[in-house]
């Protein structure tokens, strides 16, 4: 299935004003019991993969949209927009999604969405059920510091400034990665648990896990 304007699509689907522009392309399989016009999330499963680009999520009012909310993490303001404030308050523009995931009698699986925006890269995993409306995710967010601060630096002394910047290309964006936060999502779409992990104890789960 391809999209010309993911925003269009949503509209029509009902969800005015979730998504600005955006194109995407989405493959797989999906089936349910009852009418192809009614999904029966229930008995939803398959497989798809999705690749989506230029588009943005547009700050959501609670309640609409839930599980494009989760996705955005526009419905997680307690906790991750005071750590990235500047990135989530206005919606979140994206120049990429990439992912691809299981269905299982309506619960959804992914290990590998990963969101790319000039602001942050976001990387997602874990499982969410439609049916239940809960979560229980593994995201990581990292902000696009390079840049700015390489240029920051070359304003204010123009050695120390290349050097960051050369270093920021080699290294790709090393800023970002250190100033990067990870965090388990558990509970309801409407009242969400977010645990901000500690870096030493996010890294060792990372590694057992892989």
């Amino acid at each position: 299935l391809d999209v010309a304007d993911i925003g269009k699509m949503l509209e029509r689907l009902g969800y005015a004003d979730a998504v600005r522009r955006g194109t995407a392309k989405m493959d797989g399989k999906v089936s349910w019991a009852g009418p192809p016009t009614r999904i029966d999330f229930p008995s939803l499963g398959g497989t798809m993969a999705v690749e989506a680009a230029r588009g943005q999520f547009n700050k959501l009012d609670p309640g609409v949209g839930r599980l494009l909310g989760i996705l955005s993490l526009q419905s997680l303001p307690r906790r991750i927009t005071l750590d990235f404030r500047d990135i989530f308050s206005d919606g979140f523009a994206f120049d990429s999604i990439e992912g691809t995931s299981t269905i299982e009698r309506g619960v959804m699986s992914t290990k590998d969405l990963l969101i790319q925006g000039p602001s942050a890269k976001i990387a997602m995993k874990g499982e969410i059920s439609i049916p239940a409306e809960t979560q229980n995710l593994r995201v990581r967010i990292e902000p696009a510091l390079g840049e700015t601060l390489a240029v920051g630096a070359m304003i204010a002394n123009p050695a120390v400034g290349a050097a960051a910047w050369l270093a920021q290309k080699i290294l790709k964006d090393p800023f970002g990665q250190i100033f990067a936060f990870e965090y388990d999502i558990t509970g309801s779409w409407i009242d969400p648990k977010v645990e901000k992990l500690q870096k030493q104890a996010a890294a060792k789960q990372e590694g057992t896990n892989q």
